[in-house]
């Protein structure tokens, strides 16, 4: 019995030492490289903490976001006199600046607030701009000036690819991206497409590296969509405020879109808040 427990004993030895010489091989095994930083470390609900954002991409839901009421912020970029450039030769101020679908001196401004990845925003590129382009853009009724809201990872790197292009790519660009939503958003490779498929728009692969990995143009699309939050209470993508007074959330038909938009325009602006005499 005694040389049965033995054996046992020495066999459990033998395992255990198998098991502690398995982890520590395994310990010292280098990392695999990928093209770009761990897309979890890059923007998660964390990261933007003003805004609560939780997004389901596949599942096609609105995504609600917390109220964060602020007196005052700004959803738009002024565009500086002087270009500025990093260490990686790119206009910051370039990239941080609007991005306008239309004549800004139209008497309606819209401002559309979406993320690359989201279903509604896609559907409304897709099935409502067209209509809303030819019956308030290109009739000089209205402009579009587009509000970067990236909700996860892939709309992130595809929001800052898109800034890195020339200006005049950037609607063309987001629109394709909008269009085939289905081919990257929900793929574990979706930095590849995007890289492929920003060189077909000017931005070769080692531009969309740096361009991917820059952290000032990073934080400067954060920054943006959590200041835009809190300003207009956005608790949906796709929203649009309309000339600065005016929330419109949801994806809507291109009729019902146009009329809240001209409703909108027509409503009176709210008086301003007054405090009751102590």
């Amino acid at each position: 019995m005694t040389a049965k427990k033995n054996n046992k004993a020495f066999v459990a030895f033998i395992v255990l030492a198998f098991l502690v010489l398995g982890v520590g091989i395994y310990a010292t095994l280098p990392a695999p490289e990928v093209p770009v930083e761990d897309a979890s470390a890059v923007v998660t609900e964390e990261v933007v903490p003003a805004a609560g954002v939780a997004e389901d991409a596949a599942a096609g839901s609105e995504t609600a976001f917390a109220e964060t009421p602020v007196a005052e912020a700004t959803s738009e970029t002024a565009a500086s006199e002087t270009p500025v450039a990093d260490d990686s030769g790119f206009d910051l101020e370039a990239i941080k600046g609007e991005r306008i679908l239309g004549n800004p001196s139209a008497p309606i401004k819209i401002i559309e607030f979406a993320s690359l990845t989201c279903p509604h925003c896609a559907d409304f590129h897709t099935q409502t701009l067209g209509q809303v382009k030819a019956e308030l853009i290109d009739t000089g009724k209205a402009y579009i000036v587009f509000s970067d809201f990236p909700l996860n990872a892939p709309a992130l790197h595809a929001t800052m690819a898109a800034r890195c292009l020339p200006q005049d790519k950037y609607y063309d660009f987001t629109s394709e991206l909008f269009a085939e939503q289905e081919k990257w958003a929900g793929d574990a490779n979706y930095i590849v497409y995007l890289r492929d498929k920003a060189a077909t728009y000017g931005l070769p692969a080692d531009r969309f590296k740096a361009c991917v990995e820059n952290k000032e143009i990073q934080q400067s699309i954060i920054d943006r969509m959590e200041a835009s939050q809190k300003m207009w209470q956005i608790k949906s993508t796709p929203s649009f405020v309309v000339n600065n007074k005016t929330l419109i959330s949801g994806e809507l038909p291109p009729e019902e879109f146009i009329k809240q938009v001209n409703d909108a325009v027509a409503a009176p602006a709210a008086a301003p808040e007054t405090k009751a005499a102590e």
